[in-house]
């Protein structure tokens, strides 16, 4: 009752700005549908921000139930650079809790700049992330990443299996997004000390580097199947996460992000 409520507020906030602003610019001589049409999208913006609003709220309350007491996590050295990094258990698995950093074959720094490396880790294409990880990690594949969305309490779409609801939420560092509107905060709850950082990604020669504080894109392993492309994605305008398998014959195969050979973009590894 009370949504119902909230809604006839917003038609009724809305009949009344548009009549006012029609009548005026129909007393001053100005394209009234215009202008109106203009303040719709002003609007709707409001909505939208308001439906982030409550989505996010439903999701603090849901994460009252599934999040750990305790946080456990370990540090340990990657033995080919002495980079150390930060995992933690989450169910049975022991995920980074950081980016990888290490220097295979191309991967780069967002923007080749080093200070970025540091925080953000590299971007690799899939061929190189399959050898990236360190010794007793590995790649995780896409029933080790379904896994990891079960454990933390995401709900999988019915319809979209591979929108998994509130697992953006719950996996998203809690800083370091861009917000959605205003008040509207981009960033997650990182309940389980994931930390998923808003990395960015690496296009093509056109289209560069772009995407930080934006997006996620951790690659999945694909040797099982080498023509597919699988990631998992996590943007700061939705509390959900993506977990895709495509063929590469399309643009959006899972729904968010375009996907070919020489896009790059972040790794996360998993205990063996």
């Amino acid at each position: 009752m009370q949504r119902i409520w909230i809604i006839l507020a917003f038609v009724a906030v809305f009949l009344s700005m548009a009549y006012n602003l029609t009548f005026q610019n129909q007393k001053n001589g100005k394209r009234s549908a215009e202008d109106t049409m203009e303040l719709i999208f002003k609007i709707e913006d409001k909505i939208t921000a308001f439906g982030k609003i409550r989505d996010r709220k439903a999701a603090e309350k849901l994460l009252e139930k599934v999040a750990p007491s305790k946080i456990i996590q370990e540090f340990f050295e990657d033995s080919r650079d002495s980079v150390k990094y930060k995992a933690v258990k989450i169910g049975d698995q022991w995920w980074m809790a950081e980016n990888l950093k290490y220097k295979q074959g191309e991967a780069a720094c967002y923007k080749n700049d080093s200070t970025i490396c540091k925080e953000y880790g590299r971007l690799y294409s899939w061929d190189e992330a399959e050898e990236a990880c360190p010794p007793g990690w590995h790649l995780p594949q896409v029933s080790e990443v379904e896994t990891l969305l079960k454990n933390i309490g995401g709900v999988q779409d019915e319809e979209k299996k591979f929108i998994w609801h509130n697992a953006g939420y719950f996996l998203k560092s809690k800083t370091g997004w861009q917000d959605y509107d205003e008040g509207v905060s981009g960033n997650g709850f990182d309940a389980f000390g994931f930390s998923a950082l808003a990395a960015g990604r690496f296009g093509d020669d056109v289209l560069g580097f772009y995407y930080l504080n934006v997006g996620a894109c951790f690659i999945v392993s694909r040797k099982n199947a080498p023509n597919r492309f699988n990631m998992l994605s996590m943007g700061y305008d939705s509390g959900n996460a993506t977990l895709f398998s495509d063929d590469g014959s399309s643009r959006n195969g899972g729904g968010v992000l375009g996907h070919m050979d020489k896009d790059r973009y972040s790794v996360r590894c998993v205990k063996d």
